[in-house]
């Protein structure tokens, strides 16, 4: 379920001009992290979590990052 929510999301988002990031562009970050999860197992809740890290603390350092959370978590 969550898959197929994250590619409608994915087309979605697409439909409005926003890109994936470019992974193989070594030293880049993405402008909007978006994450879909469920809180139904502990392991993806964990995971979720440990994901956002990162993002948050380029947000908190002032950075313009966007990051959305979607799921049931």
């Amino acid at each position: 379920m969550n898959q197929a929510d994250s590619e409608r999301m994915e087309g979605q988002l697409q439909g409005i001009g926003i890109q994936p990031h470019d992974a193989s562009n070594a030293g880049s970050l993405p402008d909007i992290v978006v994450l879909n999860t469920c809180s139904i197992r502990d392991h993806a809740e964990q995971k979720v979590y440990s994901y956002i890290g990162p993002h948050a603390k380029r947000k908190r350092e002032g950075e313009d990052v966007t990051i959305i959370v979607a799921g049931c978590v």
